[in-house]
């Protein structure tokens, strides 16, 4: 059966990490192998034990084998199924608990499900792992930490994509508590999984295509402007949470996101530094938030446009130097295209200047794209003289 080969593949993923002595010859019954899969305790652990009813949730807790910033114990209600709160899995739990998808998902077609637990991404905050269903793929994101209005800011979230701005959302849906590790049983976010391409992939795929990148800065212009229109900001815009699907976008990793009904809440992070403006903190959660992103991400979309060369040396700085924006574009303020020069002028000013004042991306998508930026640029070159 499908169970069987799941849990035999376990086993033989779990053997591969044992000593050579202690690997069982082939002979022996697939229930006692699964039996030696059986975490071992150490006479420490067991004098740690309050009960053999709590043993998952000691051993889950156990300090050599969680980060230090998953070791978080849960203090509110998970919900009928959870008698206390348990401490937060890491990866290592939460792949086990997926590898054993039919017994650890509430969900009957995750249960039914094939995980791929060598497909997994790992964040700050949670991990991601790609699941194999009868008609589609879906993937499952698990949480590091508890977060009290995480199910509400999620409800939120649902009701206000709606109109224009559907389309550049994968589906999803909040189960608060979707995953048993343990005893316990944590919140997931069932996605739909999308194959599509980066913003690096895409500049190298199509670099010579200077159609497709063009109609890739307008495309990513109107997804910026439905957002705007429904008043969402995605609140970690980066090129990693953006997925090209065809000469389209798809935002991934909702975490972050501000809509209407959060106006009086905080955001959950900062997100990436150095596609967040540098005033950005935690008290920072508004509709604003996406503007100065906005705008570095349509800057590197440009020079991926005009000039390649400058694109690979801007993406190499932002995702991997430690200094900041305005360090990585400097030195196009001196680059032969006009354009490319007003840019880098404008961010420099955006960078010193607060937060709540960057106008959004909003050119005119019926324009051609380099025509449309450069009137689009003037416009809030004056509006930008005015607040000075």
């Amino acid at each position: 059966t499908s169970k069987a080969i799941r849990n035999l593949g376990e086993i033989v993923r779990k053997l591969v990490e044992y000593p050579l002595a202690q690997i069982p010859a082939l002979d022996l019954e697939l229930s006692s192998a699964e039996a030696m899969l059986a975490p071992q305790f150490s006479p420490e652990d067991e004098q740690e034990r309050q009960s053999e009813e709590e043993a998952d949730s000691i051993r889950l807790g156990a300090a050599a084998e969680m980060p230090g910033w998953a070791s978080e114990t849960a203090t509110a209600n998970l919900g009928t199924l959870t008698t206390r709160g348990g401490p937060w899995p890491g990866p290592t739990h939460y792949g086990q608990a997926v590898a054993n998808a039919s017994q650890n998902f509430a969900d009957p077609e995750l249960a039914s499900a094939i995980p791929s637990v060598f497909d997994a991404a790992v964040g700050p905050d949670g991990m991601v792992f790609y699941m194999r269903c009868l008609g589609r793929h879906l993937a499952v994101k698990c949480f590091f930490r508890h977060v009290v209005d995480r199910q509400e800011r999620f409800e939120a979230i649902t009701a206000s994509i709606t109109g224009a701005c559907r389309k550049y959302f994968l589906e999803f849906e909040y189960q608060p508590e979707g995953l048993r590790v343990g005893k316990y049983w944590y919140p997931i976010l069932k996605m739909e999984w999308t194959y599509g391409m980066t913003i690096a992939q895409a500049a190298d795929y199509y670099r010579s295509d200077s159609a497709y990148i063009a109609n890739l800065i307008l495309n990513f212009r109107r997804m910026m402007h439905a957002l705007q229109t429904a008043s969402i900001a995605h609140g970690d815009l980066q090129p990693s949470n953006l997925l090209i699907v065809g000469d389209d976008f798809k935002l991934r990793d909702y975490d972050g996101m501000f809509v209407p009904s959060m106006k009086e809440r905080k955001s959950l992070g900062i997100g990436h530094m150095h596609y967040q403006h540098p005033a950005r903190s935690l008290e920072h959660f508004d509709l604003y938030l996406d503007n100065y992103s906005a705008w570095v991400i349509d800057t590197v979309l440009m020079l991926m446009h005009r000039d390649h060369n400058s694109w690979t040396l801007i993406n190499q700085r932002l995702e991997y130097c430690a200094e900041d924006a305005e360090w990585a574009f400097h030195f196009l303020d001196r680059h032969l295209d006009g354009t490319i020069r007003k840019r880098t002028k404008l961010l420099a000013g955006f960078m010193k200047g607060k937060i709540d004042e960057i106008p959004p991306l909003n050119a005119d998508s019926e324009n051609e794209p380099d025509r449309a930026k450069d009137g689009m640029i003037e416009s809030i070159f004056s509006l930008f003289r005015k607040t000075k």
